[in-house]
């Protein structure tokens, strides 16, 4: 913890500001940080369910034979791969957004041993 207390009061010193503010305006980050997460996720879950659903309707239309299978199958391959991405992305997201939102604390400490050298 005294490398914790290093590391802020040499913040502290740089910024001009006390330690204590200094903390504050991180735990107030915290909930900034959990809004643009939460932005992040709403956008690409609605994108992945947008995109399963084209894919969709593109089976659908291959299916009954109005559209060529060879274009359907590369748009698969492309979108398929961004669903994943996405959802991973998602699952990256969700301990610092839980963080972010219901322990402003840990999520600041967490800021804090990231410039430490990632303890």
């Amino acid at each position: 913890m005294s490398d914790l207390a290093k590391v802020l009061s040499a913040l502290s010193e740089k910024l001009g500001v006390p330690a204590q503010m200094l903390w504050e305006a991180l735990r107030r980050q915290a909930f900034i940080e959990g809004c643009t997460d939460l932005v992040l996720i709403v956008f690409l879950v609605a994108f992945t369910f947008a995109s399963t659903k084209a894919l969709i309707y593109a089976w659908r239309k291959t299916a009954e034979g109005k559209w060529d299978d060879a274009p359907v199958f590369l748009a698969t391959l492309f979108t398929g791969t961004f669903v994943v991405i996405g959802w991973l992305m998602v699952f990256a997201c969700l301990p610092t957004l839980f963080a972010a939102f219901f322990n402003p604390d840990y999520w600041a400490l967490h800021q804090v041993l990231s410039l430490l050298g990632g303890k």
